[in-house]
């Protein structure tokens, strides 16, 4: 049969295909939150409830330097001024937050949980210094000491937007989209006029399969922010998977005349010609801006290319983009994986595929999916065991992608051992998750005389 290539989806805007990490393979969600700068920006429109910035003239000029500096990635230039301002006026907290993120940045995470807790010192009714402390702690990934440091925050200021909006990203990237849409609505009530509040909160019903709460929300964020094209980007995603791709073009084109060469937008715009059936659209489109890429920045845009073209039926095209994109950057992981599976799925050279998929996880170690191809390849060559053993380090990785559970089934069934085949099969069913396999997985599961019964896990290591 004809498996579903492997390739990692774009992120939609609006994060609605966060937790997949295969198409057609659904992974369990994995919380990574990334925080933003730890440092307080400095003027604006609000200050919050215990701020403090440098008073002495010497002191805020060091510190102003400092932040120039952290901006423009001189780690070095900054360090030395946030140094020389806390120095000037020892008991300022935001030099000590600006040496924070510089430690952060180098990713020497103890040094920057001392400077916190230094912060913490200088300032303890700060909703500020209780944010940093959140964005440390969620740097750190204590998800817990974040949510916690956070709610400090809020309730230190309650009419502070930024700790508002980073537990809802936190609460978002767990998968916990209810109370991500009620700490974003909080958002909204504390700064009804950011934009980026209601955004969020499209997000978070996106999630939740609330599409027309969701376009509401972004309605909303787009009046707030006419000029930005995001709002429209977004509403064309979900218009999109609704199937209304003429209103979906109408929509993203809106983004377009705002920033012609807004990338996302572009992006957005291939992505549902192809939905709509128009794939010589979208391949003409992708190949617009791989043309117009510079660096390793095109290397992403040709694996879209070829993952299009192959969808198209032109493996022979899609292959070619994979290659020009690891040409770009050998570095560019899912080209190498997706170069593995689409050798291995055309019959082709089985030692330059095995080679390609090999080089992916030396990449990126323990990543599922690359796992996953392996163990497509080596069940291709004949070799068993090792595709038993691939197969079942993807699932220990991500559990809840039936297309893994279904080719260990298929491995282990060659091998000659029913039982653990049957049970296999019947988890990859068991999972709840649609896949292109399901059929013939009933199918097997009846020929080696089992009913689908609860789900009992596979020997993950054969």
């Amino acid at each position: 049969m004809r498996q579903k290539f492997r390739l990692k989806p774009n992120r939609l805007l609006l994060g609605l295909a966060a937790c997949v990490a295969v198409a057609g393979a659904a992974a369990e969600p994995v919380v990574s939150w990334q925080p933003k700068r730890l440092s307080p920006a400095g003027g604006g429109n609000y200050t919050p409830a215990g701020s403090q910035m440098p008073t002495d003239a010497g002191a805020r000029e060091a510190w102003e330097s400092g932040r120039r500096a952290l901006q423009a990635g001189q780690l070095d230039a900054a360090d030395e001024a946030f140094r020389r301002a806390s120095t000037l006026e020892p008991r300022a907290y935001a030099p000590v937050l600006g040496l924070a993120d510089v430690a952060l940045y180098r990713g020497r995470l103890g040094e920057a949980d001392k400077l916190m807790a230094r912060a913490r010192e200088l300032a303890p009714k700060s909703a500020e210094v209780a944010a940093a402390s959140g964005r440390m702690a969620g740097a750190s990934q204590r998800l817990p000491d974040a949510h916690a440091e956070f709610r400090r925050a809020i309730a230190l200021d309650p009419r502070f937007i930024t700790p508002h909006l980073d537990l809802a990203e936190l609460q978002l990237s767990a998968g916990n989209n209810g109370e991500a849409a009620a700490t974003f609505r909080a958002a909204m009530a504390a700064d009804p006029k950011h934009p980026g509040a209601p955004f969020g909160l499209a997000r978070a019903l996106a999630a939740r399969g609330d599409w027309a709460g969701a376009i509401a929300a972004l309605d909303q964020s787009a009046l707030i922010a006419p000029r930005n094209p995001l709002p429209w980007v977004a509403k064309s995603e979900i218009q999109s998977r609704q199937k209304q791709f003429n209103q979906a073009l109408t929509t993203v084109d809106k983004a377009l005349a705002l920033e012609p060469e807004f990338l996302p937008a572009r992006l957005a715009k291939v992505d549902i010609l192809a939905a709509a059936g128009k794939h010589e659209l979208a391949i003409a489109e992708m190949r617009r801006l791989t043309g117009r890429a510079e660096g390793a920045a095109a290397a992403p845009l040709f694996v879209k290319l070829g993952s299009l073209q192959r969808a198209s039926k032109q493996p022979a095209d899609a292959e070619a983009s994979f290659r020009r994109a690891v040409e770009i950057d050998p570095k560019h992981h899912p080209a190498w994986n997706n170069i593995a599976w689409l050798v291995t799925e055309q019959r082709g050279d089985l030692d330059k595929a095995l080679s390609a998929s090999k080089r992916a996880l030396e990449l990126a170690p323990g990543t599922a999916i690359y796992e996953d191809t392996l163990g497509f390849v080596h069940l291709a060559r004949g070799d068993l065991n090792e595709a038993a053993t691939a197969f079942g380090k993807a699932i220990q990785v991500a559990p809840g992608a039936p297309d893994f559970h279904f080719r260990l089934g298929q491995t282990l069934e060659r091998q000659g051992q029913a039982d653990r085949a049957l049970a296999s099969y019947q988890a990859a069913l068991n999972v709840g998750v649609p896949f292109a396999a399901a059929d013939l997985a009933r199918q097997r599961v009846a020929a080696l005389g089992g009913g689908v019964r609860k789900f009992q896990p596979p020997i993950s290591r054969p």
